[in-house]
């Protein structure tokens, strides 16, 4: 589980600081876990980014991204456009990798309102534009939670019956679920609500990574 916590705006070609080679290796799931721990209590966005595996970095971006979309709060916008995916720069960049993958035009695409067919969606295609565009991807990271997310953010607990099948390990923790209460005439509450959560792990080259 990767949280979006989610703003220090960075250019999108601004110094990426460590890279993920030159972060310590961690030698057992439970030592990754007990960083990636350390570093959210500390809001250390940066460092919880290398700590992923390279796809869940991926998806990590792109759950940002999401973030931002059903954000109403106006530094997401902001962000967006700095690290280049604007609402314009979005659509032109997937309009013209759509027409490359699937040959349909959406710039033209026409529906009729007494017959309405929208276009055919390519979710996987969206997360590609997004990957493509953002440069920056670590400064994106941590600019969305910086902003978004849970200041200070929620606790994780300590790992729970962990076990591991050669590259890969799988173990519990106690997180917190947000849960939105409306009563009639009533202002919304936000519950955060116990719950146990499942991380999994892989090692690459000798080093444990986070999963989710």
């Amino acid at each position: 589980m990767v949280p979006i916590v989610v703003i220090t705006l960075v250019h999108a070609a601004a110094d990426e600081g460590p890279k993920p080679e030159s972060q310590p290796s961690h030698a057992s799931p439970n030592a990754v876990f007990e960083a990636y721990r350390d570093a959210r209590a500390k809001g250390n966005f940066r460092r919880m980014f290398f700590l992923l595996t390279p796809e869940a970095r991926e998806s990590a971006v792109f759950e940002s991204y999401f973030a931002c979309q059903v954000s109403t709060k106006p530094q997401a916008t902001a962000i967006q456009k700095q690290f280049g995916v604007g609402a314009e720069t979005l659509h032109a960049e997937f309009v013209k990798q759509y027409y490359q993958r699937h040959g349909v035009d959406l710039s033209q695409w026409k529906t009729d309102p007494n017959n309405f067919k929208p276009f055919p969606r390519d979710d996987d295609l969206l997360r590609k534009v997004v990957a493509d565009l953002i440069g920056d991807k670590v400064g994106f990271f941590e600019a969305v939670n910086n902003a978004l997310g849970a200041n200070p953010p929620e606790e994780i607990g300590p790992l729970e019956g962990l076990t591991v099948q050669g590259n890969s390990a799988e173990g519990r923790a106690g997180t917190h679920l947000e849960v939105i209460t409306a009563g009639s005439g009533q202002p919304s509450r936000t519950i955060h609500q116990p719950i146990m959560s499942t991380f999994r792990f892989r090692s690459i080259d000798g080093s444990w990574f986070l999963v989710q």
